[in-house]
């Protein structure tokens, strides 16, 4: 029997990837365990590292996300934006870093530039966002909104995008949202 197999090539590639540097807050990590952020910034190694298959659900995020930025960058022209991905982003007076999954910037008026922060999920969250008649989880709009406060951007969104079959939500997040900023 050939000893090849494409399983466990991207077994290693989602395990040999690194997290997090533990110098900075990362806004990815708001609505997390707080204890688990807290330990990353003392540079301690979780006890009970992620399972290969919860690697591999976080790798198809960024394959799906990749996706959305190439039909962005190919069309956003159209509109007068050019498009930044993964641009970083850094407050220094709270110790945050990260970086953004698109900036969209516009030419003419930057009064107009937007900030979308993308999240994966199953086809299941768009049944129970209906079913409980709400719009997107607090702690990804407190993401897209750090984002924005950083590069004093006035309005974000937040987009749900399903893996299962490609269903898409659009949350506005607005800069001046008093609950966002507290």
């Amino acid at each position: 029997m050939i000893d090849f197999s494409i399983q466990n090539l991207i077994n290693a590639f989602v395990q040999k990837e690194d997290r997090f540097d533990p110098d900075h807050w990362h806004p990815s990590a708001i609505g997390g365990c707080l204890r688990g952020a807290f330990l990353s910034r003392k540079g301690v190694k979780p006890s009970i590292p992620f399972e290969t298959r919860t690697l591999r659900v976080f790798q198809a995020g960024k394959i799906f996300e990749t996706f959305v930025r190439e039909i962005v960058q190919n069309e956003a022209n159209k509109y007068g934006y050019s498009v930044l991905a993964n641009h970083p982003i850094e407050i220094k007076d709270w110790n945050v870093k990260g970086e953004t999954d698109i900036f969209l910037l516009k030419r003419e008026n930057s009064e107009e530039n937007l900030i979308y922060e993308i999240k994966t999920v199953h086809s299941n969250k768009f049944w129970w966002m209906e079913k409980e008649k709400r719009g997107a989880d607090e702690h990804h709009c407190e993401q897209t909104w750090l984002y924005m406060k950083a590069l004093e951007v006035k309005e974000g969104r937040t987009l749900y995008i399903s893996k299962d079959d490609l269903t898409l939500a659009e949350f506005p997040v607005k800069l001046d949202d008093e609950k966002l900023s507290q």
